[in-house]
C-alpha cells in the first residue's frame, strides 16, 4: 500500500491522521513520521484496516504457475 493510497483511504473514510493515530494506539508524531518515511510495517497497515473496517490482502504469485498464495487475507 503506498502512502497515496494510504492517505486517499483516509480521505475516503474523512478520518485525519491523528485521529487514526489515536484510533491504532499510536502517537500523532508518531503516525506523521510513518507517513513521511513512509515506514508502516505490514502490522502497522494490519492495524490501520482493522480500525477503518477494511480488509488488507496481501499476496505472492508464483509467476510461472499464476498461482497465489494469500499471506494476509482472502
Amino acid at each position: 500500500m503506498s502512502i497515496e493510497q494510504l492517505e486517499y483511504l483516509l480521505f475516503k473514510k474523512k478520518i485525519a491522521k491523528s485521529k487514526l493515530a489515536e484510533m491504532v494506539g499510536m502517537t500523532p508524531n508518531n503516525m506523521y513520521n510513518k507517513f513521511k518515511r513512509n515506514s508502516f510495517s505490514i502490522e502497522d497497515l494490519q492495524k490501520i484496516c482493522n480500525a477503518l473496517d477494511c480488509t488488507l490482502e496481501l499476496s505472492v504469485t508464483i509467476n510461472e504457475t499464476g498461482e497465489r498464495i494469500y499471506l494476509v487475507g482472502e
